[in-house]
């Protein structure tokens, strides 16, 4: 299951990432509802998780709540390739604890230990590392020290060969922060979903499966009409059209995603969370120096001193939930002596 989770989570980022990588292709959104569907299709198929099994009125506004948080999340996630290079992504989905942490402070009010502080601390500074990484966002520099106009990382569209080096320049980080600006939507979003999932899960008998099923149709549906009106869809069946590989390319993905996804629950339930936690981490670092190694990107010290802040903070929240775990096993246990 382990080497399944890497082999499969790292195939699913590469073909991503390689999908962003033509200069035609610039859905997000349209990639998140392939992506979406094969999920609600798999478990439907696979799983057996049935259309019959309709839930109640109750369940189905957690649903709707639930499905469009993941829609924005997964949405966002993938529509911000189309401005910021793939590690970055990797990255700021790797501080999730962030806003998750925020969020917790600010509706229920709990508290947080020094641990978990410092992993957030060394995330936020490794973030503003790779955010002002010489070169990060994958901007070629010509021969004059001006960003490329036609590097196609930077942009689907190649800037006026007028256009002076200031303006490109300008222009570039305009796209940059737009994909920060969805990365921060994403695990905002991403911070959310555990908590409605634990709610329907728990709190309603709802089965694993059904909701894999509901929620993602769900969600699907909600940005296949988004990319209809955007008319997102009929620019990529254009381009499907012309080039049918990049449709068969986003369905791999897809797959390979869903199939990664089921070597974690898998670790999950056989070594437990906290290995299925560390191994998705180890994994993630497996995902960025691919990243760097078979899409050509420079690759600095400051980058170098990010991932391993990021890394560092990553490893202090495992320890930190750990403690945590432990901490609340010692306090039941002399509850039931008592």
């Amino acid at each position: 299951a382990t080497i399944g989770l890497f082999l499969l989570y790292i195939l699913h980022d590469i073909l991503q990432e390689k999908a962003f990588r033509n200069k035609k292709f610039s859905f997000g959104w349209l990639m998140t509802t392939i992506e979406l569907g094969v999920f609600a299709s798999c478990a439907s198929l696979f799983e057996g998780a049935s259309l019959r099994s309709r839930p109640k009125p109750k369940v189905v506004v957690y649903f709707a709540v639930l499905s469009m948080v993941l829609a924005l999340s997964q949405g966002s996630g993938s529509a911000a390739l189309q401005y910021i290079s793939f590690p970055l992504k990797v990255c700021f989905k790797s501080c999730k604890l962030i806003p998750t942490m925020m969020l917790g402070i600010i509706i229920t009010g709990r508290r947080y230990s020094a641990l978990q502080y410092i992993s957030a601390g060394f995330m936020c500074v490794s973030l503003i590392l790779l955010l002002n990484a010489p070169a990060h966002h994958s901007v070629n520099v010509n021969a004059d020290g001006a960003p490329d106009i036609n590097d196609a990382s930077v942009s689907t569209v190649a800037e006026p060969v007028t256009a002076s080096g200031e303006d490109v320049e300008a222009e570039a980080m305009a796209k940059v922060y737009r994909g920060v600006a969805l990365l921060l939507l994403a695990i905002g979003c991403d911070a959310m979903v555990p908590n409605i999932q634990e709610k329907v899960l728990s709190g309603m008998g709802v089965l694993a499966v059904d909701m894999i099923m509901w929620t993602n149709m769900i969600s699907g549906i909600a940005t296949l009409m988004f990319t209809i009106v955007t008319g997102e869809f009929a620019a990529a069946v254009t381009l499907f059209v012309v080039e049918p590989m990049v449709l068969f390319w986003l369905v791999a993905q897809a797959v390979s995603g869903y199939c990664g996804l089921r070597c974690y629950l898998v670790l999950v339930r056989e070594c437990g969370a906290v290995f299925a936690v560390v191994a998705t981490s180890f994994r993630k670092v497996a995902t960025i120096i691919l990243s760097f190694l078979v899409f050509t990107k420079p690759f600095t010290r400051r980058h170098f001193g990010a991932l391993f802040l990021l890394q560092l903070g990553v490893a202090l929240a495992i320890i930190s939930r750990r403690v945590a775990k432990n901490k609340n096993s010692a306090r039941l246990k002399r509850r039931t002596k008592l």
